[in-house]
């Protein structure tokens, strides 16, 4: 080439070698110092390299045949791969090769390669596509909550007044058949918890994120191995508990992928609070990961599993997680084989407990109940419930709510669905704001989907009490005696 046009490529920021081919193969002929930087090497020129054993030092073999094989059929590729650069640090580039040849259909006498550097690009592109997940994960999970939360709230409810009347031999069948439904209630609120978005400067019940957790990732333990837990009493943590739970989750499937089929393994999760600060360690006794990748474990796309094992991004979300909760995240060996990692978390300061002043002994007084929920069979468990202590009315739509307020219907207060077609919780919650405000403070909304996001923020903002489904009757019925001894107390207040 002519020295300006060498001088010129020389400076591209793009990797260029030029090779020839010939009867010993291939060679390069030329490289730039973007190709050299890009592998890492250190040699002042790879001039007269072999292209191929080149390949087979900085990229997978099976990556190298599939473009040798393309480039043999097709005479261009233009192909992505993980390329491994001599310090051993791990890029995704982006390579192209163009055949040179005599004259149209001739002999090819030289390969033009170019790669660049694509792994900016391709951990943006994760990181999207993990939003895009997070989105449809939360969708689904709040649809599926809704429509399962539904009628599990009124199975749960009928059962444990079965349990309540019967005797017996029915006693145990009651007991199992109200844990199979606690069991269900559990992972469907699991689910939607680690769907949620983050909610400010939220804090996490750290033993509740690890059940969670734990519950989760149960099945992904083979056979022959155990989770256990050592959980010492600590106070809140300072990060969000649907990012608790999804750190938690990828870091017990790691261990439970280490684990070695066949042989007695375990994950062993433990919490204690060190120097002020909530330390969470989850160690397993698996294969371990190798001393060489340790420091390199919380990059993108690093693996030490088999290809088709996993995209290696997991404990970078983890690091990204922890760390914007102003938390640390390390992994070392475990003593006696396996590995442990340690997430510590801020504190977050202890919440003050209201102190209340003694309520009248009054007599009790029959409050005006209304439920609005589209679930008829809600309705009538509702009215099961209270309806032989308080006058209650009970609506199975937004819609004839509005109606009914719009009359002039008076209650003592307004128990809502959130989630109803046509006229929604929330618009009935507006209504009430805009042309009967004495009724905000006796509004209460039902909804089954777990509390976070929007949610949380409208029912912080509006000031108004949230009853997540499915509900315990000992909730409900305390909610709605509260509800009876505030209007009671409001009827005769203290001289």
């Amino acid at each position: 080439m002519l020295p300006s046009l060498v001088g010129a490529v020389e400076r591209l920021p793009v990797a260029i070698f030029l090779v020839r081919v010939c009867d010993e193969g291939a060679r390069v002929e030329f490289d730039n110092g973007a190709a050299r930087a890009l592998l890492g090497r250190q040699e002042p020129t790879l001039v007269g390299a072999s292209p191929y054993e080149l390949a087979l030092a900085h990229f997978d073999a099976a990556f190298v045949e599939r473009c040798r094989d393309a480039l043999v059929r097709a005479g261009a590729i233009r192909e992505r791969g993980v390329l491994r650069r001599a310090d051993g640090a791990f890029l995704h580039v982006e390579v192209a090769v163009d055949a040179i040849r005599e004259s149209d259909g001739g002999a090819c006498t030289h390969y033009f390669v170019k790669a660049r550097d694509v792994t900016s690009e391709v951990d943006l592109l994760a990181r999207a596509a993990e939003r895009d997940r997070d989105v449809a994960v939360s969708a689904v999970a709040a649809g599926v909550a809704h429509e399962i939360n539904n009628p599990l709230t009124y199975v749960l409810s009928n059962l444990e007044l079965l349990r309540r009347a019967v005797t017996g031999d029915l006693v145990q069948s009651a007991d199992d058949a109200l844990e199979g439904a606690q069991r269900i209630r559990r992972v469907v609120q699991d689910l939607s918890a680690l769907a949620q978005p983050s909610v400010g400067d939220a804090t996490s019940d750290v033993h509740a994120a690890i059940g969670a957790a734990l519950n989760l990732t149960r099945k992904t333990l083979h056979a022959d191995a155990v989770a256990s837990t050592e959980l010492a009493a600590v106070p809140r943590a300072r990060i969000d508990r649907h990012q608790l739970v999804q750190v938690l989750v990828h870091l017990l499937t790691n261990a439970s992928q280490a684990l070695v089929p066949g042989a007695p393994g375990s994950v062993h999760v433990t919490c204690a609070l060190v120097d002020g600060r909530v330390v969470v360690r989850v160690t397993d006794n698996g294969e371990g990961i190798e001393p060489a990748l340790l420091p390199r474990v919380f990059e993108p796309f690093v693996t030490s599993r088999p290809a088709g094992g996993g995209r290696g991004l997991g404990l970078s979300i983890c690091r990204r997680l922890v760390r914007e909760a102003g938390g640390d995240i390390v992994i070392t060996p475990a003593p006696g084989g396996g590995t442990t990692v340690t997430v510590t978390l801020d504190a977050a300061p202890a919440r003050p407990v209201p102190v209340e002043g003694a309520r009248p002994a009054l007599a009790p007084r029959r409050a005006r109940l209304l439920f609005v929920d589209d679930e008829s069979r809600l309705c009538v468990l509702f009215r099961r419930l209270f309806e032989r202590d308080h006058d209650v009315e009970c609506l199975t739509s937004g819609g004839a709510a509005l109606e009914r307020l719009g009359a002039g219907a008076a209650y003592d207060a307004i128990l809502c669905d959130l989630m109803m077609p046509g006229v929604s919780g929330r618009a009935v919650f507006e209504y009430i704001e805009r042309s009967r405000p004495e009724l905000t403070k006796r509004f209460v909304l039902v909804t089954g989907v777990t509390m976070g996001g929007e949610l949380t923020e409208f029912a912080e903002r509006a000031g108004v009490r949230v009853l997540v489904k499915p509900w315990e009757i000992d909730e409900i019925e305390g909610l709605v005696s509260d509800i009876a001894a505030d209007v009671l107390a409001a009827a005769h207040p203290a001289p």
